[in-house]
């Protein structure tokens, strides 16, 4: 058993289990379990409540993303992703915070990293690999250090200091604000002398 995600009331979890998500209910403390395939490595439940995102993997360390539907125990493939060896689901997966979106991240170009709707089941396909998404789904942060809207409309490109020349992302070092307006980023030194000249930047 593996990968445990709540669902957003709270009242449920899922996780998987040979090839299948289990949801276990809080209420009446049973399992429910479908089987949706082999080799599944990852969960995360959509905060929307109604869909799981299921990671699966192969040997290569690219694998799919299934979509699976809570009420209707119905599965399907929405894309591909390829990360590292050390890359946990959350550095796969991502959905925007009114779950109306999954973003699938790659980080390499031979697969392109997605963003899938589960509004109108449309797809957006990215070949520069991807750090976030924005609370409401439609601006892309790109690991390059750009910031682009979805339909790419408003490109901007995170500044740099003389002692920081290049963007670099480390764990919670970005942040962008619930009401999708500003976003915190603060910029990260290889150079331990330079570490008291980090600065934050809000855009």
């Amino acid at each position: 058993r593996l990968s445990p995600t709540w669902s957003p009331s709270s009242q449920q979890f899922a996780y998987l289990a040979e090839g299948q998500v289990c949801i276990f209910d809080l209420m009446s403390l049973s399992d429910d379990c479908t089987v949706i395939g082999s080799d599944l490595i990852g969960a995360i439940w959509s905060p929307a409540g109604e869909q799981i995102a299921v990671a699966q993997a192969n040997f290569d360390f690219t694998g799919q993303v299934l979509l699976f539907q809570a009420a209707s125990k119905t599965a399907e493939i929405i894309g591909t992703f390829e990360v590292p060896p050390q890359a946990t689901v959350n550095d796969a997966l991502e959905w925007a915070a009114d779950g109306s979106s999954l973003l699938i991240k790659s980080t390499t170009e031979n697969v392109p990293s997605i963003l899938y709707s589960v509004i109108d089941e449309t797809a957006v396909t990215f070949t520069e690999p991807l750090q976030t998404i924005s609370p409401n789904g439609q601006y892309i942060l790109y690991k390059s250090g750009v910031v682009e809207k979805v339909d790419g409309s408003i490109q901007y490109l995170l500044p740099t200091i003389k002692v920081v020349s290049r963007v670099i992302f480390k764990l919670h070092n970005c942040y962008c604000s619930p009401d999708n307006e500003r976003l915190a980023y603060l910029l990260s030194c290889t150079d331990s002398d330079a570490q008291e000249r980090s600065w934050v930047i809000v855009i």
